[in-house]
């Protein structure tokens, strides 16, 4: 067994080495830990940059399946890129930003196709020129992108087949707060066709060694009612199991896009997600929920929705939910979009903002009532209206909701979480039912 340990500033490199003698199916080595099957990759979107995937080979779902190879030569057990070609990019999209403590990658070939050669990359996706997919002729440390590692586990003698294992880490235990890495992967060889790695899997351990593992012991004990909250009407609306009350508007069940991740109700692929909503009906109430947005992302919480419009939010208001440092859309969280807006705060002569940064968690509380509606971002009140009031409809009317003949006409309707603008995570989802006033 070969294991190495290379620094480069706080970045540390550990490589692992199993001949073809010692290689076994368990990945087990003396440095580098095993695979994991539940790390913060296996949720990941992963996608190819630049290159081609040998048909020979597995998916890039093997890369993060949690499944390996029980022998050296079982090319539909790993990734690997097309013969002839000089390797290419993977990117790798953790869905929001998160801190990253390790980055270990897995090899098993019992010849040149073993060893690793790669280079990697992280970004938060913050940066103004940031490209999430940069091609070879494209340097992505210009473009928003920050060089972690560059890893070589070729011999410089013997033979160079068998099991790699390569751990990357900080020697102050977290890398960085990143969503998005790229691995520029090269050709161990070029004397032949045959010098692509066989990659078994790509591991991402978040902070504390597991996904999201600082939130998994809080996840733990979300999604439950006290009895005092029991006591007081309060219901769950979400489970932290499974979609049990959601489906898709005008469809059955949830589309892929959404998923059920340590105990919150995750938008992760907006693109194949769309909006949710419950499915119970409510009129007048009181929301409460927790949300964890992804940088630039856009989504909000409609009330009163009903089936007559084509979208949720032509017939529903909207509590606006989006990143106000980086989203584009000029509305703000907690907003009631297009209608109402907070004071500005004196401190800073901007309209009041109580959100945390991205990667945080947030409270929104929001009361619907004849009486009056309230808009709360973590404690602090934003305003209060009237539905249907003379002020209400007057704004309704300046806005492009006017064209909207369903719009926040009904009193009653569904509740609904918006699914098409960005990544973002929910949790302790929980209403309360009001009578109105006599």
């Amino acid at each position: 067994m070969l294991a190495a340990t290379i620094s480069r500033g706080e970045i540390q490199i550990v490589v692992d080495h199993n001949s073809n003698e010692e290689a076994t199916a368990g990945f087990k080595f003396k440095h580098v830990p095993p695979p994991a099957k539940n790390d913060a990759a296996a949720h990941a979107k992963f996608s190819i940059v630049e290159g081609e995937r040998d048909d020979n080979g597995a998916d890039l779902e093997a890369l993060h399946d949690g499944k390996l190879p029980t022998e050296p030569d079982e090319p539909d057990a790993n990734f690997f890129f097309n013969a002839g070609t000089e390797g290419g990019r993977l990117l790798v999209d953790l869905g929001r930003v998160m801190p990253i403590a390790q980055v270990n990658t897995y090899s098993w070939h019992p010849s040149t196709r073993g060893p690793q050669v790669y280079v990697l990359y992280a970004a938060d996706g913050a940066a103004a020129n940031f490209k999430a997919e940069p091609k070879k002729d494209l340097d992505p440390e210009k473009h928003g992108w920050k060089l972690l590692a560059k890893v070589d586990t070729r011999p410089k003698e013997g033979e160079p087949g068998g099991q790699y294992g390569v751990s990357i880490s900080d020697s102050q235990g977290v890398i960085g707060s990143y969503r998005y890495l790229l691995f520029d992967l090269s050709r161990t060889e070029d004397t032949d066709s045959f010098g692509n790695t066989f990659y078994s899997e790509i591991d991402v351990i978040a902070r504390d060694g597991g996904p999201q593992a600082s939130e998994s012991a809080v996840n733990a004990e979300s999604n439950t009612l006290t009895d005092a909250e029991k006591a007081a009407g309060w219901k769950l609306l979400f489970n932290g199991q499974d979609f049990s009350g959601w489906h898709n508007f005008k469809r059955a069940g949830v589309r892929p896009g959404w998923r059920v991740e340590n105990g919150s109700l995750v938008c992760w692929d907006p693109e194949q997600a769309g909006d949710i909503v419950t499915a119970d009906k409510f009129q007048w109430f009181e929301l409460q929920l927790d949300y964890n947005i992804a940088h630039a992302g856009n989504s909000g919480i409609m009330y009163h929705v009903t089936d007559e419009g084509s979208r949720i939010w032509s017939t529903g208001p909207e509590f606006q939910l989006e990143d106000n440092a980086a989203a584009a859309d000029p509305v703000r969280c907690g907003w009631l979009y297009a209608l109402y807006q907070p004071p500005d705060d004196p401190n800073t002569g901007k309209p009041l903002d109580a959100t945390k940064p991205v990667g945080q968690w947030n409270h929104v509380r929001l009361l619907i009532s004849p009486e009056k509606c309230e808009h709360e971002i973590n404690g602090v009140k934003y305003f209060d209206y009237v539905l249907g009031s003379e002020d209400f409809n007057r704004r309704v009317a300046k806005s492009k909701f006017a064209r909207m003949p369903h719009f926040a006409k009904s009193d009653t309707g569904y509740i609904a979480l918006q699914g098409d603008h960005g990544s973002i995570s929910f949790r302790n989802i929980k209403i309360r039912v009001i009578q109105p006033a006599q």
